[in-house]
């Protein structure tokens, strides 16, 4: 398949899928991506193309660098998707950022893209880029996870899995909860204490859009939940909230008091320490909730878990 691309190109062709193509080499893949101008989407995904490549001059002694393998992308490119593509660096998101001006949606979850790389999207995307995902991107300090805030126009950033602390979070919270940012993915950020409900409870108070907001398997427990009344400030657009696999329980479920009508519909409490009573409480003052997911919870009647199975 990959060589009858190659070998008949097509000028129209607005979207190409080489996902998990793992014998797709740098040189295949530069080849074939100069000639399709007319591209909006690419999917590269779980492939082992990027890194920096090296070449020999004529004598065969001296050694330098080649242009970077998106160099060349079109300049048309809508959405880029790199998961787990572990040789894509900080080089390549550089080339990305000056290549891709028009870029609305990027994947780098799983690459090697660091601080420096981040920095170069902020520049070079920073007005444009509306989806982020940078999940189980370990290259990235706290400080870049803080540079995240400098997009003015993200609608989703997933940064799960990364050193993401509640400084960073600080910035984020700033800089794009009060813009438009519709839904974040801060689960598995290990850096987070429970000071970072404080923060989000916070600015809940200027968050308009936020629909969907996942805090699974982070270090927050019932005191955090309380001290912060993080579930009082819940903002009347959020619709998704998961707090799976905190340490909370029933007393953490009692501060839910909204200061605005609830329209939250899905709840994740999966291996939370909470009881029938406590989701009872919860559920008679946000009866808009559809969609409870209870797995691993022990403490909670068989109707319970069968009625929202």
């Amino acid at each position: 398949q990959l060589s009858t691309i190659f070998l008949c190109p097509s000028a129209t062709l607005t979207s190409l899928s080489l996902h998990q193509c793992r014998t797709l080499t740098n040189e295949v893949f530069v080849s074939m991506i100069s000639s399709l101008e007319s591209l909006q989407h690419l999917d590269v995904s779980w492939t082992r193309i990027g890194g920096q490549q090296r070449e020999k001059v004529a004598d065969g002694t001296i050694v330098r660098d080649k242009p970077d393998i998106f160099a060349r992308i079109p300049k048309g490119l809508l959405t880029l998707r790199a998961e787990l593509c572990d040789q894509i660096n900080n080089a390549n998101v550089v080339s990305i950022s000056e290549s891709c001006r028009s870029l609305v949606l990027l994947d780098l979850s799983g690459t090697r893209v660091g601080d420096f790389g981040i920095k170069a999207l902020v520049s070079g995307l920073g007005s444009t880029l509306q989806n982020l995902n940078v999940s189980l991107c370990k290259w990235i300090s706290a400080e870049g996870c803080g540079r995240l805030s400098g997009f003015k126009s993200l609608r989703s950033l997933d940064a799960s899995g990364t050193l993401l602390d509640d400084d960073a979070l600080s910035l984020i919270a700033l800089g794009l909860l009060e813009r438009e940012l519709v839904n974040l993915n801060i689960s598995k950020c290990r850096n987070l204490t429970n000071g970072a409900l404080g923060i989000l409870a916070q600015s809940f108070s200027k968050s308009t859009a936020l629909a969907f907001l996942n805090l699974g398997a982070n270090n927050f427990n019932d005191e955090g939940i309380v001290s912060s009344q993080f579930l009082s400030h819940l903002p009347p657009s959020l619709i998704l909230l998961s707090l799976a696999w905190a340490a909370i329980s029933d007393d953490g479920l009692k501060t839910f008091h909204p200061s605005t009508p609830c329209k939250l519909r899905s709840l994740d409490l999966s291996w939370t320490r909470v009881t029938t009573a406590g989701i009872a409480l919860l559920l008679d003052k946000c009866p808009s909730v559809h969609h409870l997911n209870l797995s691993g919870v022990q403490k909670v009647t068989p109707e319970l878990r069968q009625h929202f199975a």
